[in-house]
């Protein structure tokens, strides 16, 4: 069975995202499971649902890469494209969220230094290598050649 470990790596990044901090302040750093919950106890329902389908877009986005990596032939490459769309739609929407609410993606916000961080660039990059593998990606089953068959026996006299 062959691989497509590129893509896999794409999916792996594109999680590891999640959980890395894609806005920070001077004081603290903030995830994407941070702003759902603060959009969500403040109660505002058009940034809870902008959050939600950032990471909804990034965890659909990393399991069909996930699972496109397995699959071979031009499905395979197609669900890539796919995924890798999904993937970077989640920081553009990100960041229309952030714009909305008035802060700036790098600048100063109120005397402290705000910018987008780690998680959100981790994502852009998991976007571009899933789009690099689709150029690696396997277009037929890996051919395991059969054992060479022993000779008969000579005649015996």
């Amino acid at each position: 069975m062959k691989l497509n470990a590129v893509a896999l790596i794409a999916a792996i990044l594109a999680f590891i995202s999640i959980v890395l901090p894609w806005y920070s302040d001077s004081v603290s750093n903030y995830s994407l499971l941070d702003f759902f919950n603060i959009a969500s106890s403040v109660g505002f329902a058009g940034g809870t649902v902008l959050i939600l389908a950032t990471l909804v877009l990034i965890v659909i986005g990393g399991l069909i890469g996930l699972f496109s990596s397995f699959v071979i032939g031009k499905t395979g490459k197609r669900l890539l494209i796919v995924g890798g769309v999904l993937v970077i739609l989640s920081p553009i929407v990100f960041a229309v969220r952030v714009m909305d609410v008035g802060l700036p993606l790098f600048g100063s916000y109120g005397g402290a230094s705000v910018y987008v961080s780690f998680g959100f660039f981790l994502a852009i990059i998991a976007a571009i290598v899933t789009f690099f593998s689709t150029g690696k990606h396997p277009m037929e089953a890996e051919v395991v050649p059969l054992a060479p068959v022993s000779p008969p026996p000579p005649p015996t006299q």
